[in-house]
């Protein structure tokens, strides 16, 4: 179990057959003079908390990704794989992303 916080976060929702399946947080960072600029995919949310700056974004893995609601978007990286992997998708498995954090992860409707 790790716990990040990246630079940059969205999420989207992996649907099967047109129906929604697996909520997944990418992230990305941006590196410096001593790092590159990295991303990460999440296991799949199980859980998130809602403070006044943040959600706390806990992956089936039990990962958590603390993600500032200012910093929602991607990072050039994070785009392009988000990018690569929606247009791999096909008539079976399709990806889109979620503006905000999906209601139905709280437990409301």
């Amino acid at each position: 179990m790790h716990n990040y916080v990246p630079d940059r976060w969205k999420i989207f929702t992996l649907y099967e057959n047109g129906e929604p399946k697996l909520h997944r947080l990418i992230a990305g960072w941006v590196g410096g003079w001593a790092s590159a600029n990295h991303w990460k995919i999440n296991s799949g949310i199980s859980e998130i908390i809602e403070t006044p700056s943040y959600y706390l974004i806990t992956g089936f893995s039990g990962s958590t990704y603390r993600c500032y609601k200012e910093s929602e978007g991607f990072t050039m990286l994070s785009q392009g794989i988000y990018n690569r992997l929606a247009s791999e998708a096909d008539s079976k498995y399709q990806i889109k992303l979620v503006e905000g954090v999906p209601a139905v992860i709280y437990g409301r409707d």
